[in-house]
């Protein structure tokens, strides 16, 4: 058993995966397992990795026609053989010592997901999404969403950290297939079932944010606001259910203007009134 399964979804990334996977081979938690899905590149992104798994028996390649980033997950999930498994996306890297600290922290604290700071880089900057500064544990509800979100309240991020792999199984936590937005519901039936998750400090995620990805583009079917509202009432809905506290910003799916003065942002659960879209003026529980 590795001590750290490490599942790679890649499609059409040759001009990423190199720097990626370099980062991957270079980690000196060196007990790993790197398992990378092609989910049916077009390029050279299969030859690259093929390249790299002659010199590296770690690295398992495995090949899928295309059917998205869940599929991709969800398949190195099924053969994962690691005490923890981690997502990396093919267009991001890590920092050399990102799983040696991860995992070493989650075993001292016996904690069944730990996780790390996101660098986000630009095409002219760079910025913290995620920035921990020191080690703390939290076990409540509550605790596990406050240690695990940005600075927006968000706490979507499934690359950043690891999970325990019978937190994964016993819980048959799977990713969405055929949907974006798809981190929402594994990351918060993920942080509601975890025993206690831990936060690491000086290490950290390099996240490329690139104007050409999926999230990025214009959404000229409306898939992506359809998939957005059906992620959002999934969360809602769950957080009712356990009686969990959202960040408020979560608790809306979508917003139109009522007047010309007046903004409304409607969830599954709360209405609010905002006077020109910035001033609350009135909120209520809709169910």
């Amino acid at each position: 058993m590795a001590k750290v399964s490490v599942i790679v979804p890649a499609y059409n990334v040759e001009d990423y995966i190199q720097n990626c996977l370099q980062s991957l081979i270079s980690q000196t938690l060196t007990d790993i397992e790197i398992i990378i899905i092609d989910d049916g590149s077009t390029d050279k992104t299969k030859e690259i990795i093929s390249e790299f798994a002659q010199n590296d028996l770690r690295i398992n390649l495995i090949t899928q026609q295309n059917q998205g980033v869940s599929a991709a997950r969800n398949a190195g999930m099924r053969i994962a053989t690691g005490e923890y498994i981690g997502f990396v996306d093919s267009d991001d890297w890590i920092d050399p010592d990102f799983y040696e600290k991860l995992y070493e922290a989650a075993k001292r604290h016996d904690a069944d997901v730990s996780v790390a700071s996101i660098l986000k880089h630009k095409k002219n900057y760079q910025k913290y999404n995620v920035h921990y500064n020191d080690s703390k544990c939290a076990n409540t509800i509550q605790e596990k969403i406050k240690i695990s979100e940005n600075k927006n309240r968000r706490f979507f991020y499934v690359w950043n950290r690891i999970y325990r792999t019978s937190l994964i199984r016993n819980n048959n936590l799977t990713f969405p297939e055929g949907r974006l937005l798809e981190d929402i519901k594994f990351s918060m039936h993920a942080i509601y079932y975890a025993n206690r998750i831990v936060s690491v400090p000086k290490v950290k995620y390099h996240y490329v944010e690139r104007s050409n990805s999926i999230i990025k583009s214009k959404d000229k079917t409306g898939k992506k606001r359809n998939d957005h509202i059906i992620a959002y009432v999934e969360l809602q809905e769950f957080a009712k259910k356990h009686n969990i506290k959202l960040p408020e910003r979560l608790n809306y799916v979508g917003s139109h203007w009522q007047s010309l003065f007046i903004k409304v942002y409607e969830g599954q659960y709360k209405t609010k009134y905002l006077l020109f879209g910035i001033l609350p003026i009135f909120a209520k529980t809709t169910k």
